[in-house]
């Protein structure tokens, strides 16, 4: 009965061992993505002029939606009509 319960700690000690490993594991291979990637990621559209000037992203309004069926919205508050 002794040798059963020793069983049953180093089994959950075990268990919980391993999951800690796979947590670190798996933190420190998505912040090392992050770091790598981090360099990548650089804006090349700073503002609406560059915007404007680029050709590779498409932009504008969907038809059908509001900015086209109320031209002239009242910005402060896009809840009142």
């Amino acid at each position: 009965m002794i040798i059963s319960d020793y069983r049953k700690f180093f089994r959950i000690a075990t268990a919980t061992w391993w999951f800690f490993a796979l947590i670190m594991l798996s933190s420190y291979t998505a912040n090392l993505a992050a770091f790598l990637t981090l360099d990548r990621m650089e804006s090349q559209i700073d503002s609406a002029e560059d915007l404007a000037k680029q050709v590779k992203v498409k932009y504008g309004c969907m038809k059908g939606k509001i900015f086209e069926e109320r031209p002239f919205l009242n910005f402060r508050s896009p809840f009142i009509f």
